[in-house]
């Protein structure tokens, strides 16, 4: 579920310019002998700092080898009262929760039940979807990221309590969903590749997800605390919650489970660590074939890496097959990061070694980017140490090249507008050859301080820094592709990320797309207790993009991106195809055409018109949920007070957007302003008595 690496890029840019009980090994005492002492002092030092500066709550982690935890430390709190995490306290562990699906893949594989290039219609018989290519789809492609299959649906994908028809949703998605890109051709990030692997392996093993991963992967290895959010967050205490200034945040459910929604202690994920490192077993319980830990551990995306620098090498499960902060220092490593809204995690291998870091957090501002910085200090400092190399790398020492003159094809070539998923960026050329940066922001650019000139080395380095991330150039499948490259970890090595792809536009928009300029919708398919309608008002509206008049942004609250309505005016289509992350979670925006207006279908998510929503008449009404269960919404023409009975929920939001109250109807007094927005939920064809008493 990661985006913190990709959207770290872009703020970087801006502000730069069988089943056995094992009985589970202790970790080595913090006190007298400990392995590795000065990668335990400088892993708590890192994780100290990383917290402080991402106004964190907690960070744990551990060090392994391939048969036990060398040692364990924990920093930060995990209530107000100042407690501090032990070994046993859970967090989430994000999209690391896609090595086990990974892994639960390759045992039916292992076991001859699965093949890796078989389609996956052999197996999920009702999978659909609208491009007929979706026949293409193998299991290898959900492995590796290179379905083509458009992202992620977000809907009801975190939730306060649990939604087991998650998995069942997304199907149904798919059915009416395109292919962005042809199976096999690029390698993009997708969370509904591994919820459609999670599936396979419920087809194939006749199990539950969660009770597979339990039988066949978690009591093997004597992870016994590990657990998916089937049931409500456990009492506070066990897990690792997020601290604010406002208090503690309510726990997240992840009902992407074989995704995103693993929850474990790094000891746990240590002991996963381990039994990858020894060829696929753990005291003597075989979990993979060693063939199998080798095919995950091969990169699977070398011919459709053409247009971008190999940051990111995809195994099968990994994000990459050669972690770059050890490569720099000439070490083997197999790297998986994760993120959610709340938790963070590194889940960080060096086979060869027979070393890894879990490093696992909970904080808004925490990213699985700045905790793999500390897994790889971690390593490299115990490698260090064992004499295995000869330090640990310094940061790197940057020279800028000299600054050149760019000719002029050199300059048009840069200079454009690039978009990608949530990001829309213009690089403008100025008389000097230098460039200025400028992002869109609310439908306007908004030019950054400060600019780059072209250097001896082909990239755009920003002025009179020596130190800062350079821009450049990459093309492939006949696109051009801006490239940013940065000092990434402990500032040991530069990382190469897409920024965007190159996009021109002649075209205007219809008169029908004209008209939906400024509309709103609102959200009527997420859950009462959807993420989605925790904190505002949860809208679509359309913008267009200044420059390229003949597409619309689509702000939208988990996947803004743009879309090409040129072809039809009921269907704006996604027409990005950027490799690795930043051409994650595209979608096509379809209108369906109701007896109370156009309403929006935009991935997973649907809306309806602001504009067709009742107003609250004075007095007693009833409000009738609808036989699709969608969320009734309905307005306050005045400031009033509004009295909701009945089997069934509400949430009131201000004309602003800020949620004002959340509660279940029953009989509760809200007081609302003038332009309220309520949104009603309940049962199928369930009724709820609203009362609203005017103030004026």
């Amino acid at each position: 579920m990661s985006k913190s690496r990709r959207n770290a890029a872009v703020m970087s840019l801006v502000v730069c310019l069988a089943v056995s009980t094992i009985s589970v090994a202790p970790a080595i005492a913090q006190t007298g002998t400990r392995a590795f002492p000065d990668a335990y002092d400088a892993a708590r030092a890192a994780a100290t700092d990383v917290m402080k500066a991402a106004g964190a709550t907690s960070i744990s982690l551990a060090l392994v080898d391939g048969r036990r935890t060398l040692w364990s430390t924990t920093v930060g709190v995990v209530d107000e009262a100042g407690t501090k995490p032990t070994a046993s306290t859970l967090y989430g562990t994000g999209s690391v929760s896609k090595m086990i699906t990974a892994i639960s893949v390759m045992q039916l594989v292992d076991a001859g039940k699965v093949s890796l290039d078989a389609p996956v219609t052999d197996y999920v018989t009702d999978f659909r979807m609208a491009s007929p290519e979706y026949r293409q789809i193998t299991v290898r492609m959900l492995l590796d990221h290179s379905a083509g299959l458009p992202g992620t649906d977000y809907s009801n994908g975190l939730t306060e309590a649990p939604f087991p028809g998650y998995p069942q949703q997304v199907l149904e998605s798919l059915a009416t969903s395109r292919l962005k890109t042809t199976p096999g051709a690029m390698s993009v990030y997708c969370n509904d590749c591994f919820t459609l692997a999670g599936i396979l392996v419920e087809r194939m093993s006749g199990l539950s997800y969660t009770d597979y991963v339990d039988q066949r992967i978690l009591t093997p290895l004597g992870m016994d605390l590990s657990r998916y959010p089937t049931a409500p967050v456990p009492a506070p205490g066990s897990y690792a919650p997020v601290i604010t200034d406002a208090g503690v945040l309510p726990g997240e459910i992840i009902n992407l489970l074989a995704t995103g929604g693993l929850m474990s202690t790094p000891d746990e994920m240590g002991r996963l660590a381990s039994m990858i490192m020894n060829g696929g077993t753990l005291d003597g319980v075989r979990i993979l074939s060693p063939r199998a830990v080798a095919e995950m551990g091969r990169s699977q995306v070398a011919s459709t890496l053409t247009a971008a620098p190999p940051t990111f090498r995809y195994g099968l499960g990994w994000d990459s097959v050669t972690e770059p902060g050890l490569d720099a220092a000439g070490v083997h490593g197999w790297v998986k990061g994760g993120d959610t809204t709340q938790y963070h995690a590194a889940f960080t291998v060096a086979p060869d070694d027979d070393l890894a870091a879990v490093v696992l957090g909970a904080g808004t501002g925490l990213s699985a980017g700045k905790l793999e910085a500390v897994a790889q200090r971690m390593i490299l400092t115990a490698l260090a140490e064992r004499g295995t190399i000869d330090a640990v790398p310094a940061p790197l020492t940057t020279n800028t090249p000299p600054t050149v003159s760019p000719t002029p094809t050199q300059t048009r070539d840069i200079a454009g507008i690039y978009l990608s998923q949530g990001t829309a960026l213009r690089v403008t050329p100025r008389p000097n050859g230098a460039l200025r940066l400028a992002l869109l922001t609310d439908g306007e650019w908004v030019e950054q301080p400060g600019t780059l000139t072209r250097r001896t080395d082909g990239q755009y380095w920003p002025t009179g820094s020596a130190s800062s991330p350079a821009l450049g150039l990459s093309r492939g499948w006949g696109r051009t592709f801006l490239i940013l490259s940065k000092p990434a970890g402990m500032g040991h090595y530069l990382e190469h990320l897409v920024v965007g792809q190159k996009v021109t536009s002649i075209d205007q928009l219809s008169p029908a797309w004209q008209q939906r300029l400024g509309e709103t919708w609102l959200n009527v398919n997420d859950h009462a207790d959807s993420y989605l309608l925790w904190k505002s008002l949860p809208t679509l509206t359309l913008t267009q993009i200044p420059g390229l008049p003949g597409i619309l942004w689509v702000a939208d609250p988990f996947a803004p991106s743009p879309v090409n309505p040129g072809a039809s005016d009921d269907l704006a289509s996604m027409f990005l195809t950027v490799p690795i992350i930043q051409g994650r979670d595209l979608n096509d925006l379809e209108v369906l055409h109701r007896p109370d207006g156009e309403w929006m279908r935009f991935g997973g998510a649907l809306y309806r018109p602001l504009s067709s929503v009742p107003a609250l008449a004075a007095g007693s009404s009833d409000v009738t949920i609808s036989p699709d269960g969608y969320a009734e919404w309905r307005t306050a023409p005045a400031a009033g007070t509004v009295t909701i009975r009945g089997n069934g929920s509400w949430k009131a939001y201000s004309a602003d957007g800020s949620l004002i109250g959340s509660q279940a109807a029953d009989g509760a007094d809200v007081s609302v302003p003038a332009g309220a927005r309520l949104a009603l939920f309940g049962p199928m064809g369930s009724t709820l008595q609203v009362h609203f008493i005017p103030t004026g």
